[in-house]
């Protein structure tokens, strides 16, 4: 049996998160938590490679959260990602639904402190079909 992510997916996940301009080491930009990496073959007649769906958790400072999903948003589709032996074909990043593949139903939430905004947690799915060179 195959496993349900390869290492096309983490690339792929790499490149995103360093779309989103994500830091580890900086405690002031927000985290990306990856809640889902799936992947499944993919063949047309004359194509083959991989589907994926990524469902990412961006957490952190409001307005610097705001600043991140717009880079994803915006930069994601319109990048040219890098992988080795494969190009992707398509991507879309939407802002995540519950589609009755998880528990949870909430696709963001505030957490308020002292009547300010401090902190957003807001959910995305990208989705990206992913073909062999």
């Amino acid at each position: 049996m195959r496993p349900n992510t390869s290492a096309i997916a983490l690339q792929l996940l790499r490149a995103v998160v360093a779309t989103a301009g994500c830091d580890p080491s900086d405690r002031e930009k927000p985290i990306i938590v990856t809640e889902l990496l799936e992947t499944r073959d993919w063949a047309s007649a004359t194509f083959e490679g991989e589907m994926h769906r990524l469902h990412l958790r961006i957490d952190g400072e409001a307005s610097a959260v705001a600043a991140m999903l717009d880079r994803l948003r915006h930069g994601v589709p319109d990048r040219d990602i890098a992988l080795n032996g494969w190009f992707v074909a398509d991507i879309l990043v939407e802002d995540r639904q519950d589609d009755g593949d998880h528990d949870d139903s909430l696709g963001n939430s505030l957490a308020i402190v002292n009547q300010n905004v401090t902190s957003l947690s807001q959910s995305l799915i990208i989705r990206a079909l992913v073909l062999r060179d």
